[in-house]
Parts: C-alpha cells; structure tokens; sequence
C-alpha cells in the first residue's frame, strides 16, 4: 500500500499521511518500506487509534467481504 494509495482512501492530503505513518513508525507501531506498511503488533494499533478503529473496520468487513469472490483480497495490507 503506498501513501498515495493510502491519502486517496481516506480522503486527506498526502503531507498528512506523511505525517501520521512518520510518528506512528517512529514510535514502533508501523514499519514503511516502498509501498508497503506493516502492523507487526496489531493490539498496538488498536489500542492508539481513536474511537472510530472499530466501526471502520466493522464496515469495511461488511462491504468488502460481501462481494462475490471475495474483492478484500485485493487489498493488501500486511498484519502480523
């Protein structure tokens, strides 16, 4: 996932997602590398997110994973 990928999604400048993934991988939450993002402790993320992790995640779930074949696998995201 790049952050260009990343701004397009959320809606948001692409300084802020510079921003955002900078703090986030230099307190450990995340790793960056050329197009990819890794959540190596999921708890962790969770836990530093504000109030709406949840509802996302529960709407993303419920639109992506009922299309036929399965379209969420399209997106990738890697989380250990």
């Amino acid at each position: 996932m790049t952050q260009e990928f990343l701004r397009l999604m959320l809606r948001v400048r692409r300084a802020s997602v510079s921003v955002v993934a900078a703090a986030r991988q230099e307190a450990g939450i995340i790793t960056c590398r050329r197009g990819t993002m890794t959540v190596p402790d999921r708890t962790t993320i969770e836990a530093t997110s504000c109030e709406c992790y949840a509802p996302t995640c529960q709407e993303y779930d419920r639109l992506v994973w009922s299309v036929p074949f399965g379209l969420g696998a399209l997106a990738y995201i890697s989380i250990q």
